[in-house]
């Protein structure tokens, strides 16, 4: 931003004639190459496209195509990861309304042309969307932004953000408050984002409003999409340092019918497991069923910020297990379904690294997962199969 000012004061009074090329500087370092920006911050992400595209429009044709370049990259990779709703996911310090998110698309449509598919998300900036049918999920499988500034990060590794049409499903938490003390604590923690927690620990250890020490990191393992499913692996370290050595390995599937979520923790040891789910805001439609897998959920009230300095209530349904490990659970989401759908039966468990998973009644799918080391010699890690022999392996 200090450079986008230098850009500015330039043009307007001249004497800073390194002006852009501090700029380039930034842009190169700061956005990634699948159109990211660097902090891994959903709304810091259009703020950062919007003063670029400023400075595209203050110089109009004596733009050069390194800030065309990255205006249109940034903004593919924003578009890519609307929801239903048109607006984006709250992962990090993020709420609704600081930039007009489709008005923001379309300047940068009418300045640099289509914006393009971003380009490997998976393995730079780690926000990753799938979708089937009117679902529309999208991940925090990635770092939490540089080792050198986690300003804006909060414990939301495996967190995910889940859309039906324009309606929200599964909301972050969003962001309240920059204000160091509890209730910024409260909404940076892990118990304040859909993932799973081990030992009450967290996955960021976070002081002041800004500050990180130790951190985890997430990565995707393997994702697809064929048959009937879309579907995503990814793995998080952040509960490795706690005796046994926990690792938490979701797997998020998507398609036309229901959205599948299987965690797994490996390790050793008894530990205390809590997997959480932030259903969004308002009365839930009649038709969405959720169901958690292997245990019983208990509802509890959390906060919601969509806005900034804004609290509104919503339920968490949690998920608490005191286990030995190898623990595996999940949940079954489905929506737009008829009252009188029947229920739904899920047997879940784990032998020797391979979750399998069925479930019969008003929704079939078999799953197998195998999240264990291999001889090499398997080609299948994930398969799913819904009741039309649609699958995805």
């Amino acid at each position: 931003r200090d450079a986008v000012g230098m850009v500015f004061a330039n043009e307007i009074t001249g004497g800073i004639p390194d002006a852009l090329s501090w700029l380039e500087v930034q842009v190169r370092d700061q956005v990634l190459p699948d159109g990211s920006h660097i902090e891994r911050s959903p709304m810091y992400h259009a703020i950062c496209l919007e003063d670029l595209l400023e400075v595209q429009l203050l110089l109009g044709s004596k733009a050069p195509e390194w800030l065309s370049d990255g205006v249109r990259r940034m903004g593919g990779l924003l578009e890519s990861l609307l929801l239903g709703d048109g607006e984006i996911p709250l992962f990090g310090d993020a709420w609704l309304g600081e930039v007009s998110t489709p008005q923001l698309l379309a300047f940068c449509r009418s300045e640099v042309g289509p914006l393009p598919q971003p380009q490997s998300p998976e393995r730079h900036g780690g926000l990753v969307a799938i979708d089937r049918g009117e679902f529309r999920a999208v991940l925090r499988a990635g770092p939490h932004g540089p080792d050198y500034m986690l300003a804006h990060a909060h414990a939301d590794l495996l967190a995910f953000e889940l859309s039906w049409g324009q309606r929200r499903v599964i909301s972050d938490t969003g962001t309240a408050l920059y204000d160091p003390g509890p209730e910024r604590m409260l909404l940076r923690s892990t118990a304040a984002h859909s993932t799973v927690q081990v030992d009450a620990a967290e996955q960021i250890e976070a002081w002041g409003s800004f500050r990180v020490g130790r951190r985890g990191r997430a990565q995707v393992r393997a994702m697809g999409k064929h048959g009937a499913w879309s579907w995503l692996w990814a793995s998080s370290d952040a509960f490795e340092w706690l005796p046994g050595r926990p690792r938490h390995d979701r797997l998020l599937a998507v398609s036309a019918e229901a959205v599948l979520v299987l965690d797994a923790v490996t390790g050793s040891g008894v530990h205390e497991i809590a997997s959480r789910l932030h259903l969004a805001p308002g009365e839930p439609d009649k038709g969405t069923r959720v169901l958690a897998l292997g245990s019983n959920a208990t509802p509890r009230e959390a906060p919601y910020h969509e806005r900034f300095g804004e609290t509104l209530e919503r339920t968490r349904l949690d998920v608490e297990s005191s286990v030995e490990l190898p623990w595996v659970g999940g949940w079954l989401i489905r929506c737009g379904i008829p009252s009188s759908s029947s229920e739904v039966d899920c047997d879940l468990q784990i032998h020797d690294g391979i979750v399998q998973l069925e479930c019969n009644g008003g929704f079939e799918v078999s799953a197998r997962w195998q999240i264990s080391p291999t001889d090499g010699n398997s080609a299948e890690r994930v398969v799913l199969c819904s009741p039309n022999r649609e699958s995805a392996t």
